[in-house]
């Protein structure tokens, strides 16, 4: 299969997405009061957007397979399945990233494909943590910040209450060197209200033409002496080939996706855990049901094995498998080899739509997908280390009366011991390939 090609046939369709609308009625640029709040939860992207990319494949596969006088041609209609949830996975999948390191405690999610990500702790009066995720068409970038207690507004002595435009706009332009460089303007900002959360403020920066960055900033009831900063940036690019540099069309469309998609998802990640139960298994930290039972270990013929658990009806089993010939730690291939066996194994898809993403739990990237069958839905979180490849895999049959985001939290809160050997490394996620880098070796320099 020539995945650079049939990626290719897909990136106008993200293009074409950027104007989707997701939102909440509430005071910010870019919000949309007539879509769902909800819609953080919907992993999968409207077929409007990949229909151009699923056509395409379509009609692409058939022409290269025909090529092949060997091809087995019973097996078309899985392939084109396959690559098309390839695409999908690898160009419209979500992003959630789940932090709780140095007193973090946030969840949230956002609505485009991880690239690459890197985070870093910095430990420092100003700045505690920060991380960054690329992907095609944006950047998403997050601080979290040391946080005074009371009323008062980040480390300054302005109370929260009497925050307005006029005074965030001031306090920007008060800033020097590398904060606030020479040209750059604050385009708006403003204080807001949104259900569990406070110290809530917005703003978008313009630092140069290519250099637009919107920003929600806030605190969470849990973690008070931490404030949160959310930052998302569009390509220059589209700024300035589809949104042609007007600076209102990029304000709403930059903070379109912060406040139609992440805020409503924004929550504390200890929240799953009143109703969990961890289970450690080598290096890495599971969460299941608190009234599960544990049922029993199985050794695998391939040298693994596999631990279940049942909460009633409901069956979670941990694999663990020892990595294949074909998976390269330093290559940042496993992730992407359980996807694609995932695809191509109809007893795991179905033949059916899956639900992805790239989980961050702090630095250490995993993969999230989810199938809804007939008889059941198939929930499944992936992780590894140098050795193993760690799948967490809940099955609940459609009878039972548990909400499937409930699920998903629990299954996608996951702690690694050697957590912190993955800061200020770059890690890939789904929207990236391993093949397409070729040269891994600048990840190392």
């Amino acid at each position: 299969m020539n995945l650079k090609r049939i990626i290719t046939l897909g990136l106008l369709g993200i293009t074409l997405g950027v104007g989707q609308s997701y939102g909440i009625d509430i005071n910010i640029p870019g919000a949309f009061p007539s879509a769902p709040e909800n819609a953080y939860q919907h992993y999968r992207i409207d077929p409007k957007v990949t229909r151009l990319m699923e056509q395409s494949i379509e009609k692409e596969i058939p022409a290269i397979r025909a090529n092949n006088p060997n091809y087995d041609k019973s097996k078309l209609e899985s392939d084109i399945y396959a690559i098309k949830e390839l695409n999908n996975a690898i160009m419209y999948s979500r992003t959630v990233l789940i932090l709780r390191d140095n007193g973090s405690d946030i969840k949230f999610t956002a609505p485009y494909e991880s690239g690459i990500g890197i985070a870093r702790l910095d430990n420092t009066k100003d700045v505690l943590r920060m991380g960054r995720i690329f992907s095609r068409i944006a950047q998403l970038g997050y601080e979290v910040r040391p946080q005074p207690k009371g009323n008062l507004w980040e480390n300054t002595d302005i109370e929260y209450s009497k925050l307005n435009s006029d005074i965030l706009r001031k306090e920007f332009e008060g800033r020097k060197g590398d904060i606030r460089p020479d040209g750059s303007k604050m385009l708006g900002s403003g204080t807001f209200s949104y259900k569990g959360i406070e110290k809530a403020t917005w703003d978008v920066i313009k630092y140069d033409s290519d250099n637009i960055i919107g920003t929600l900033n806030f605190t969470l009831p849990t973690s008070p002496t931490r404030s949160y900063h959310i930052g998302y940036q569009m390509s220059g690019r589209l700024n300035h080939n589809v949104l042609k540099d007007n600076e209102q069309e990029i304000m709403n469309s930059t903070m379109a996706p912060l406040v139609n998609m992440i805020l409503p998802s924004i929550k504390p990640a200890s929240a799953i855990l009143e109703n969990t139960t961890p289970v450690r298994v080598e290096n890495f930290t599971f969460q299941v049901f608190k009234n599960s039972k544990h049922t029993g270990r199985e050794t695998l013929k391939n040298g693994g094995y596999k631990v279940n658990y049942s909460s009633g009806n409901i069956k979670e089993e941990i694999i663990v498998t020892p990595l294949s010939s074909i998976d390269n730690v330093k290559k940042q291939n496993v992730l992407f080899n359980y996807l694609n066996d995932f695809v191509y194994t109809e007893s795991l898809s179905k033949g059916k739509p899956i639900q992805s993403a790239t989980v961050w739990n702090d630095a250490t990237p995993g993969v999230y997908l989810e199938v809804e069958g007939d008889k059941y839905t198939l929930f499944t979180m992936t992780v590894y280390d140098e050795n193993y490849r760690y799948t967490y895999m809940v099955k609940k049959p459609h009878d039972i009366h548990i909400s499937n985001y409930k699920i998903r939290d629990m299954i996608q809160y996951v702690d690694n011991k050697k957590n912190k050997a993955n800061y200020n490394k770059i890690k890939l996620g789904l929207g990236v390939p391993p093949d397409v880098f070729g040269d891994t070796k600048t990840f190392y320099k």
